[in-house]
């Protein structure tokens, strides 16, 4: 934001600064670019995995991520990519995107989404609590809102709304808050 508001506001004194900050964000998400952290999953999906480093000590080293994680990732991304007026990131974002929506339950009782905390590891069990739901959702929306990525269609993000309600209001499954 602060790069944008710079060059909106024509702030010539911050130009520079605005200029290497962008450089220094785009270096800082270089770092999980690579194709080594990288999993394509099927015809125009795929996800990001956890960074090796660790690899026996940290259990996500190596594997497809939690969807909090790589949402929150995917957006800053997004982010860089319309600021810096590139599209490094656009590929992944919307096979990341794609990947998430094979993961969607849906319970018509709360005509809402539910998806499991890790789903590449706990399958359909670990459901996502609230907190990091949120997580997960405001990477989700704010890509389709202000970036652009329309993968997901109106009754989808009608879902994904409810979510809160199926999760604070299921009594087998009381919110872990």
């Amino acid at each position: 934001r602060f790069v944008q508001a710079v060059y909106a506001n024509g702030i010539k004194e911050y130009f520079e600064k605005a200029k290497i900050y962008l450089a220094i964000c785009q270096k800082a998400l270089q770092i999980h670019n690579h194709d080594r952290d990288w999993a394509d999953l099927g015809p125009g999906r795929g996800y990001y995995k956890g960074a090796p480093y660790g690899m026996g000590i940290i259990d996500v080293a190596g594997k497809v991520e939690m969807p909090n994680r790589v949402h929150a990732y995917i957006m800053a991304c997004g982010l860089y990519d319309c600021i810096a007026e590139t599209f490094i990131y656009r590929k992944r974002i919307e096979k990341c995107l794609r990947q998430f929506k094979t993961w969607l339950r849906y319970d018509p009782f709360f005509a809402a989404y539910y998806w499991s905390y890790w789903p590449s590891e706990y399958g359909e069990k670990g459901w996502e609590d609230i907190s990091h739901a949120q997580l997960t959702m405001f990477g989700l929306i704010y890509l389709h809102h202000n970036l652009g990525y329309r993968i997901y269609s109106l009754e989808d993000l009608l879902r994904l709304a409810n979510t809160a309600k199926k999760i604070i209001n299921d009594a087998v499954y009381p919110p872990l808050v």
